[in-house]
């Protein structure tokens, strides 16, 4: 117990230590959902895919909410999928914002200017 807290932890300090930030944080969200970040090079503008994928797949996933940096211009977050836009606040130079319920698969693209 407390392990993932910890390891969380000391890879924040040592990013912070380093002079970098944390791509992203995740909250309320079940131990089953793994989330991963990957950069993507679309027409020489690079863009964040932020996917999660829910392991417990008899478990809807709901109310997750995710912080990330994108500095100070007016990011684009939406659903591939669909196009929806995804509602955002603003927290210093970063968003914050919850995704949507989904069973399986979700997918967060974060383009900045």
């Amino acid at each position: 117990p407390g392990l993932r807290e910890f390891v969380s932890g000391l890879v924040a300090a040592e990013l912070q230590a380093k002079g970098r930030e944390v791509p992203f944080s995740v909250g309320n969200c079940p131990d089953e959902v793994e989330t991963v970040m990957r950069l993507q090079d679309v027409d020489g503008r690079k863009r964040r895919m932020l996917h999660l994928l829910n392991y417990a797949f008899e478990q809807p996933v709901q109310g997750v909410k995710i912080e990330i940096p994108v500095g100070k211009g007016s990011p684009k977050l939406f659903y591939p999928t669909d196009g929806k836009p995804v509602a955002f606040e603003r927290k210093g130079d970063g968003a914050v914002f919850e995704v949507r319920d989904f069973d399986v698969h979700e997918l967060i693209v974060i383009e900045e200017e």
